[in-house]
């Protein structure tokens, strides 16, 4: 009997991850926030009872009038996977500021 690889697992997630951000849609634009590059990096982490989610996002503006909209749209559309015990969106701002969410 052959186990899967970790790093293939995590690989399957990590696009399940990001397909259930492409139905994220920012208001303004009324495109999704992956197709508009707003997604920088996901971070997939087994943590005992699941996994945790870590989703990081740079706006493509510091003053984003719907950061904390899109956040919680991101955070909330994540937690629908079965598996996900967490998810977090940590933003980086255009000018480098580091914000976690």
């Amino acid at each position: 009997m052959s186990r899967s690889d970790p790093k293939d697992d995590i690989s399957k997630r990590t696009a399940k991850v990001l397909k259930r951000l492409d139905k994220v849609i920012d208001p303004h634009t009324n495109i999704s926030v992956l197709k508009m590059k707003l997604v920088t990096g996901v971070e997939v982490v087994p943590d005992g009872k699941g996994y945790r989610v870590v989703v990081n996002f740079r706006p493509d503006t510091p003053a984003c009038p719907v950061l904390e909209e899109l956040k919680a749209d991101m955070a909330r559309s994540v937690r629908k996977l079965r598996w996900v015990t967490s998810a977090e969106v940590v933003v980086t701002m255009p000018d480098g500021e580091c914000q976690d969410g």
